[in-house]
């Protein structure tokens, strides 16, 4: 059997994260993964301080050198497992036994996506806030390389900015797509990208959602603006439709 472990952080005080992981903890226990949430910033990544989404790689590395699961997955804050009924080995069956399964930022279209996939120097449209990993040596050294080259510094900020060095905005996800971009411990040839949108949206309909195959419900922006109400309509409506019997 398969041994896969499910990773969270989340800092005291964020509200939809507390409610996101009762939803993450119900699909863990049915399906038999090890849940970890952690909600304090490692001391590593405090010099000099960085934003709070670099922590998605130092929990994953940490739980690679421990070598206790097959696969690891994290899993956004503000993100949730919205469809009991899909198991993460569902996704790791159609990877092709790539050790790096991602999924296309759902905020693109399918065919923008695929050309600047395809150019040498245009930005690979990935979205870094679900991932599965291959507990594999490259997959450590790909960990490593995003945590810690100063290549990435310009992406520490916790202010969204530039990095000038490798002209891409953003926070991990930008050192992600840079890593993918060049092919860095052969990410490209180890990468399993998902097209479907399904694996990891935002919605303003979760039945509708849920119904049509949705397995993540990722409460940002993607395809629809998300703000704060929104996200307190999503989880009182999952819970109205799906939990009011437990």
């Amino acid at each position: 059997m398969v041994k896969i472990g499910v990773i969270m952080f989340f800092t005291e005080d964020y509200s939809i994260g507390k409610h996101a992981y009762v939803f993450n903890k119900i699909y863990c226990e049915k399906n038999n993964y090890d849940l970890f949430v952690y909600h304090d910033i490692p001391k590593e990544l405090k010099e000099p301080i960085r934003h709070s989404s670099w922590c998605k790689h130092y929990y994953l590395n940490k739980h690679l050198e421990n070598n206790k699961h097959d696969y690891l997955m994290w899993i956004d804050a503000d993100a949730f497992f919205c469809n009991t009924s899909i198991k993460i080995e569902h996704w790791i069956n159609q990877s092709e036994n790539k050790d790096y399964i991602i999924c296309r930022d759902a905020g693109y279209p399918y065919t923008k996506f695929m050309v600047d996939l395809k150019g040498k120097n245009t930005l690979p449209l990935l979205n870094s806030g679900v991932i599965i990993m291959k507990n594999t040596e490259n997959n450590k050294k790909i960990l490593n390389h995003i945590l810690y080259d100063k290549l990435y510094e310009g992406n520490y900020p916790i202010k969204r900015s530039r990095n000038i060095k490798t002209n891409m905005t953003g926070w991990d996800q930008a050192a992600v797509r840079h890593t993918y971009l060049k092919n860095i411990h052969n990410m490209k040839e180890n990468t399993h990208i998902i097209v479907d949108t399904n694996f990891n949206n935002n919605c303003l309909n979760v039945e509708e959602y849920v119904n049509q195959g949705g397995y993540i419900i990722h409460m940002t922006n993607f395809k629809c603006k998300f703000q704060k109400k929104d996200s307190k309509n999503i989880i009182n409506s999952y819970k109205e439709l799906y939990l009011s019997n437990l």
